[in-house]
């Protein structure tokens, strides 16, 4: 009798495993792989961001959260690479008082995680990409070192 009730519960799990593998193959045949290739910058992780605001609930509060960290770095650093380009064609602000902006986006500034957008920046962000003297670098950006998401 204790052989029966091995052999008993052999079969209860060998059923429930046969369960589990049928659902697994039917939650894999509804799920669709991708593999994106392509060179650097050529926008495959943009296609993958996409796709989940697009079919997922969007982005979470950290996700969110670490995007904004690295949207204030692409802009401090993209204003740095411009200003410099500026200085390197002859290039100058179209209005002298963005002068004190370009202090600000020189000095080195890191965004911490839950810190909010820095006011200082936003204004000094906004003024100076409004400057003519900016636009006209930003229009010669395919001879320097200019990031293409920032267009």
């Amino acid at each position: 009798m204790c052989m029966g009730g091995d052999i008993d519960l052999d079969a209860k799990r060998h059923n429930e495993i046969e369960k589990l593998i049928r659902q697994d193959e039917k939650r894999l045949a509804k799920e669709v792989k991708l593999l994106l290739l392509g060179a650097g910058e050529s926008g495959k992780s943009t296609i993958l961001k996409q796709m989940k605001l697009i079919h997922a609930s969007g982005f979470s509060k950290n996700d969110r959260e670490d995007h904004k960290v690295i949207i204030f770095t692409n802009l401090l650093d993209s204003l740095k690479i411009i200003l410099e380009a500026m200085e390197n064609y002859d290039l100058g602000l179209e209005k002298p008082e963005n002068e004190a902006y370009v202090d600000l986006v020189i000095m080195e500034r890191e965004l911490s995680r839950g810190e909010p957008f820095p006011k200082e920046y936003q204004l000094a962000f906004r003024s100076l990409w409004a400057d003519s003297g900016v636009q006209r670098a930003v229009q010669r950006g395919n001879e320097f070192a200019l990031h293409d998401n920032l267009i």
